[in-house]
């Protein structure tokens, strides 16, 4: 008995099934041009009129697409390869496309390309993952929801908009970092020091330059004596941190509305709601499919995986 059409459709259709986007650019192409030498004669072509989306425009084997089907089926090809926009008003190539797969997709099952192996673990894999993602999307992404109560709250707890732009030049050890001091006190250019002084390659690339932080986002021992300094005041003293010791410069303060901060503060919430919910409904389908955790073989496996990365990198 053959596989149903539906979930071999999926197969054909997705990204996946043939390696990646290239190869789905590669056989839309082909498809085209496939259309072109088999569909010239159906007659399809033409704009579309303003008529009912029940009506058939196009009839395969025993199959029958509506004018509402080819509009669907255009927009997920359209998405699937990384289509224009102004390509879905191409209808003519877009149809062709489409009717060059259900003839090619005939074609297949009537070979019984649908029962072989490869094909039938592809379809039985894009049915699990379509199947999590319609579980992650109703019960996760359907119980996102926040106040602006709540919003406001995070922005409090962000500093209520506060940023500070530093600069900083790490050193290994203090007497290397009360070096760098002596020589801003002389009249070095802090930027320069960086750039030629600084451990912390990336921020050094910038003359020293952390970019925009909250306060949260400060390592603990930098929070209070950044946040409190004014702009262009150097720290009077290096300060130690895990990552070594900082000789800080202050450039600016700004401070951001809650409006201004909307979209990062809903994201935020978004996320932590997000993972707040995986972990309740984690528990919940735990409990309902006895779920076991078998610690020594789990072990084992992560033990096998790091070793093999290992012997890669030797």
């Amino acid at each position: 008995m053959s596989r149903p059409r539906g979930a071999l459709a999926t197969t054909l259709e997705g990204v996946c099934s043939f390696g990646g986007a290239a190869a789905a650019i590669g056989r839309v192409a082909a498809a085209v041009a496939f259309a072109g030498s088999v569909l010239v004669a159906c007659g399809c072509g033409g704009g579309r009129p303003q008529v009912d989306d029940r009506r058939v425009v196009v009839r395969v084997s025993e199959h029958a697409f509506t004018i509402g089907q080819f509009d669907q089926l255009a927009q997920t090809l359209a998405a699937e390869i990384s289509l224009p926009s102004d390509m879905i008003a191409l209808r003519q190539e877009v149809l062709d496309v489409i009717v060059a797969r259900e003839l090619l997709l005939s074609e297949g099952e009537a070979r019984g390309l649908a029962e072989e192996q490869e094909i039938a673990a592809q379809v039985a894999q894009r049915e699990r993952e379509l199947v999590v993602a319609a579980m992650s999307l109703r019960e996760v992404d359907g119980y996102i929801e926040f106040s602006e109560e709540e919003l406001a709250g995070l922005y409090r707890e962000w500093g209520s908009g506060e940023d500070v732009r530093a600069g900083h030049i790490l050193s290994a050890t203090e007497e290397e970092a009360r070096q760098v001091m002596a020589e801003l006190q002389s009249g070095a250019d802090f930027e320069e020091l960086a750039r030629t002084r600084s451990r912390h390659v990336r921020s050094a690339q910038a003359g020293g330059d952390m970019g925009y932080m909250r306060r949260e986002d400060l390592l603990p021992e930098l929070r209070d004596e950044v946040m409190a300094a004014k702009p262009g005041e150097v720290l009077p003293q290096p300060i130690v941190t895990r990552m070594g010791v900082h000789v800080v410069r202050v450039i600016e303060h700004r401070t951001k509305s809650l409006e201004e901060l909307r979209p990062a503060l809903e994201r935020e919430l978004k996320r932590r709601r997000r993972e707040a919910r995986r972990r309740e409904l984690g528990q919940i389908l735990r409990a309902r499919y006895n779920y076991q955790w078998q610690g020594d073989v789990a072990a084992a496996l992560v033990a096998t995986a790091t070793a093999g990365k290992r012997r890669r990198h030797s």
